[in-house]
């Protein structure tokens, strides 16, 4: 086996092991969340709920907490994974969705809605440093930005997932407070 075809190989199971891990988190946070909707629902059906929303709020928003920190840690490996890919992109001179996907968040600032994008434009000497980082040329920029201008969302599942541990804390809250004074 040549080089090459090392580097492909490897290239495929850094591919397999980044997907496994997103699933892997995506199964952990629905088993979460299943879990905390069960766990309102047992409280609520219990002779005292006003006993028990406490304690088990507490198990359940800390159980999503410490499910965060996890998913945090393979979310870093899973980085790890893409970069290495974007590195094997670059030994066998070719890009690949790896490297378009961090060359198009590069030029694509954190926290901006959709039709602001639409409207935003990098200069073009910061474009330039970016297309240069990413060994990208300037007709090749030009027909991501075209393919993607307005559609390409930044944040992801990332952002998606740390927003429903908040919803779980919210939802244990407002519970527990009707629980205890109703």
């Amino acid at each position: 086996m040549d080089r090459n075809e090392q580097l492909m190989k490897e290239y495929e199971l850094c591919q397999q092991a980044a997907q496994a891990l997103e699933a892997t988190i995506w199964q952990t946070a629905s088993l979460l969340g299943i879990g905390s909707a069960g766990g309102i629902a047992l409280v609520a059906g219990a002779d005292r709920p006003e006993l028990a929303v406490i304690p088990a709020g507490i198990v359940v928003v800390s159980a999503g907490f410490l499910w965060w920190e996890l998913a945090q840690r393979w979310y870093s490996v899973e980085h790890v994974r893409f970069t290495r890919m974007i590195l094997i992109e670059r030994a066998l001179r070719r890009r690949g969705q790896a490297s378009y996907i961090q060359y198009l968040n590069d030029i694509t600032p954190m926290g901006m809605g959709r039709e602001r994008f639409k409207r935003f434009r990098l200069g073009t000497e910061a474009e330039a440093k970016i297309r240069s980082r990413h060994g990208i040329a300037p007709r090749e920029a030009e027909e991501l930005q075209c393919l993607n201008w307005g559609n390409y969302y930044r944040p992801g599942p990332r952002d998606v997932l740390e927003i429903l541990r908040w919803l779980n804390l919210t939802a244990w809250v407002i519970f527990a407070f009707f629980t205890v004074l109703g």
